[in-house]
């Protein structure tokens, strides 16, 4: 597999073929140490920067020599001979990535086959589910109870929370002006909500105290300066893709038109 665990960002200061600056960034990569995957990446980088010196232009498609830019999370085998590879994709999702996979059609006798299948008859899956539904009640009712918010299933809190952000989500109110036309906006106002009222705000059902401090993942009450100030364990990978993503999407199309172009080479 050709997935590198270190990957790091170069650039080279240099000109075209009519004496114009410009900047040339690369992605290096390495299976050994960061350092190596920086010393790749200038070098990418000077590399496409003397070719378009000479009034050459790289290929923009060579997939078969750039391997998958993604963060390994685990290795799957032997120290230094991993059989799978856990990775996290631009998008946030785990991808495992295999060597080898086999798939395999097993052909199972009549008689077998119909024993087998009376495993999944409509009465035992029926019964299966009434045990799973019995005991998930069951271990609810065990935490309410624990919590110390009664003896049985109610909706009278989730109600109450649905109040309380009703009220304060302006995005959710009804006949409102700030509605959001796109999902992602409003998923990201809603994120934003629940950390301020986890983190900051303090409830008197909980002795003054926010949710974070009762569930002992802080010992304060947060201000928003400290939320917003609040640094976010990430790889330099995944902030390097927020860096690029943010400074489009606040770049103006008159600064994307006459700025000193960038090129990105993978």
């Amino acid at each position: 597999m050709k997935i590198p665990k270190y990957w790091a960002r170069g650039e080279f200061q240099g000109k075209d073929e009519s004496g114009k600056p410009l900047t040339f960034v690369a992605c290096g990569w390495s299976f050994s140490s960061l350092q190596e995957a920086k010393t790749e990446a200038v070098a990418r980088a000077k590399r496409v920067g003397e070719l378009f010196a000479r009034g050459q232009k790289p290929d923009a498609y060579g997939y078969e020599d750039r391997p998958v830019r993604e963060e390994v999370l685990k290795d799957i085998g032997e120290p230094g001979n991993p059989i799978a590879l856990i990775t996290r994709n631009r998008y946030g999702a785990l991808v495992l990535n295999a060597n080898r996979v086999l798939f395999a059609d097993v052909d199972y006798p009549k008689a077998a086959l119909g024993g087998f299948l009376a495993l999944f008859s409509r009465q035992r899956r029926e019964a299966a589910r009434q045990a799973a539904v019995d005991g998930t009640v069951r271990r609810i009712e065990a935490r309410i109870h624990e919590l110390g918010l009664g003896t049985r299933i109610h909706t009278s809190h989730i109600e109450r929370l649905n109040g309380t952000l009703r009220g304060q989500q302006a995005r959710l109110t009804r006949r409102t002006q700030s509605g959001s036309r796109r999902s992602d906006l409003l998923q990201k106002g809603l994120h934003l909500w629940q950390d301020l009222y986890n983190w900051v705000r303090i409830h008197g059902s909980l002795g003054d105290r926010t949710p974070a401090m009762a569930l002992g993942l802080a010992d304060h009450v947060w201000s928003v300066v400290e939320y917003v100030c609040h640094p976010v364990h990430v790889s330099d990978l995944q902030r390097d893709i927020w860096a690029e993503e943010r400074n489009a999407a606040q770049e103006s199309p008159l600064d994307h038109r006459f700025r000193n172009k960038v090129l990105p080479t993978s």
